[in-house]
């Protein structure tokens, strides 16, 4: 930066709008308002439900869940069959907890 022509180097910050960036390059300000693609911290939501590596994060959560919650289930049916409805209860609230979590993703 320090070896950049005065004439060809811009210091800008976003906040200030289309003013000195359309200065700089000699071009109109536009009608259109600034855009602003990340008031209030829009992209992390909005690639958390686009971008595909998050999908594909939030499938393999649903799926492993999935398989915690009926493996619990079965352990817990099995608990119960076999008389030990104390440890049949404790299964129970597990499964509970484990739910919880499955659909606090908003999948």
């Amino acid at each position: 930066m320090t070896n950049a022509p005065k004439d060809r180097l811009l210091v800008y910050n976003v906040k200030e709008g289309w003013g000195p960036l359309c200065k700089f390059l000699g071009k109109e300000i536009p009608n259109k308002e600034f855009p602003h693609e990340n008031k209030g911290a829009t992209i992390i939501g909005k690639l958390m439900k686009t971008h595909p590596a998050t999908l594909r994060m939030q499938r393999e959560m649903l799926f492993i869940l999935s398989a915690l919650a009926s493996l619990g289930a079965f352990g817990t049916f099995k608990l119960y069959k076999s008389g030990h409805w104390r440890l049949c209860l404790h299964g129970i609230f597990m499964l509970k907890n484990i739910f919880k979590e499955l659909f606090s993703f908003g999948v």
